[in-house]
């Protein structure tokens, strides 16, 4: 399975919303399947950007959850959620012919914030 960016930015926005750690259960985004959200899940889990639960369900090879985001994972959102950056970044990436790898992504996404403050182009 592929990573989609775009989930895992929709993943953590829906995370951000809890007001507390939700019950198990792999939440519904209007689009994706089951097993696509609880892979992304693992994969944010596994870059630190939130934390994740395991419903260890032998049918369901991803059965991840967010849990609560972690401090990277709010300082992530925070900066991607800035007017115009999240498409920006994505635009700097494919640009410079860069990986969507996710240091790559944080590092691009908060340079482009960096060069909205000074008022740069990435």
């Amino acid at each position: 399975m592929k990573r989609d960016w775009e989930l895992c930015r929709k993943i953590l926005k829906l995370t951000e919303s809890y007001e507390k750690i939700p019950r198990p259960g792999i939440p519904t985004i209007e689009g994706y399947g089951e097993e696509q959200i609880g892979y992304h899940c693992y994969l944010l889990d596994d870059a630190g950007l939130l934390a994740a639960g395991n419903l260890g369900l032998l049918n369901m090879s991803w059965g991840y959850y967010p849990r609560n985001l972690t401090s990277a994972g709010h300082d992530f959102l925070e900066a991607a959620e800035a007017p115009g950056v999240w498409q920006r970044t994505f635009e700097t990436i494919r640009e410079k012919a860069l990986p969507t790898t996710v240091e790559v992504v944080k590092a691009m996404l908060f340079e482009v914030v960096k060069s909205s403050m000074s008022g740069s182009g990435p």
